[in-house]
């Protein structure tokens, strides 16, 4: 059985950063909308974030190139990717954590990812302060298909 049944991502405009999905979730059929942080861990590469039983690890391959990996019932799978090649999965650089009264998050020499903890949404920043790319609603699971809504800019 496929791990994926269905991807679908709504842009609201063309992106301009592709970031590496690499989502993992069991099958349980269940609506879950990662909304609110309840916790966050800091990684050397990035960053850990709790939602409820779910969590997201959004990790610095490069200093230009993200990926970001979410397991909505807490339990992250086997490191695989069907877009990322194993040698590059692996590869890492090392960060500094940027937290602020609105946002946790960190930063490489190239990009800034600046998570809301009120809503998860996700916003990357070049060294310039131009946002890149842009969550504009919360993750959406429903059953064992995901929804991720971003804006381009």
């Amino acid at each position: 059985m496929p791990l994926f049944r269905s991807l679908r991502v709504t842009y609201l405009s063309h992106p301009v950063l592709l970031l590496f999905f690499s989502l993992a979730f069991s099958l349980r059929a269940q609506n879950i909308v990662l909304d609110h942080a309840t916790g966050s861990s800091p990684l050397p590469n990035g960053i850990e974030i709790q939602a409820g039983d779910a969590r997201e690890q959004i990790t610095a391959l490069r200093d230009d190139v993200l990926r970001v990996r979410i397991a909505p019932h807490g339990q992250m799978p086997e490191d695989a990717s069907w877009a990322v090649s194993a040698e590059n999965r692996h590869s890492s650089v090392a960060v500094t954590q940027a937290t602020s009264a609105g946002s946790i998050g960190f930063r490489t020499r190239s990009l800034s990812v600046e998570i809301d903890p009120k809503t998860l949404r996700v916003t990357v920043r070049d060294v310039a302060g131009n946002i890149v790319q842009q969550d504009a609603q919360p993750i959406h699971y429903d059953g064992t298909a995901f929804r991720v809504f971003k804006i381009g800019r």
